[in-house]
């Protein structure tokens, strides 16, 4: 364990300071700000006892707020839900297949047209002729594009949050480990 040394303040009290803080500043408990003399000036220092330098030690380290600890992590487990969130989003967006070209469909009902007889045809005309084209609806195609670009702005979304959750979590948890 390191030793620490007693530096002396106006006030008459005592800082204990250790040979990492030298050439530092750091403040008494009357307020005043102290230099840290160099390592060679830590000769002319007094020693402090192992046990007092031990309880510095320990009250310098940042302590954890669990005022700001806790919603630090709510927001991390919601960063990692958006992240899985976004991961099974991305699964299923690249599932989805997006290559469509007019050229390609129009050459896919001429081959079924080609590939039916006369009477098929025939028949094919009349009903178009007595019903009409029927209801409107989209092309397989079409609705498979706007089904892609659904799921990519739900991507968006997903990678916002994501970034969001993580970025208040990290300024929250420095923020908690403050003193």
């Amino acid at each position: 364990m390191p030793s620490g040394y007693l530096l002396p303040c106006r006030c008459g009290k005592q800082t204990i300071v250790f040979r990492s803080q030298a050439g530092e500043q750091v403040a008494c408990e009357c307020g005043e700000k102290l230099d840290v003399p160099t390592l060679r000036g830590f000769s002319e220092l007094a020693t402090s006892d192992q046990k007092v330098a031990a309880n510095r030690i320990s009250s310098e380290r940042p302590k954890w707020n669990p005022m700001l600890g806790i919603p630090a992590a709510i927001f991390f487990a919601f960063a990692l839900i958006s992240f899985g969130l976004l991961a099974n989003a991305s699964f299923w967006r690249y599932q989805v297949d997006t290559k469509f070209k007019v050229e390609d469909e129009i050459r896919k009902g001429e081959e079924a047209l080609d590939a039916m007889q006369p009477a098929e045809i025939l028949v094919l005309h009349r009903n178009f002729r007595e019903l009409g084209l029927g209801e409107k609806s989209a092309p397989e195609f079409y609705a498979r594009i706007l089904y892609a670009k659904d799921i990519e702005s739900n991507m968006m979304f997903y990678a916002e949050v994501f970034g969001g959750c993580l970025l208040i979590g990290a300024v929250l948890t420095f923020l908690s480990r403050r003193k």
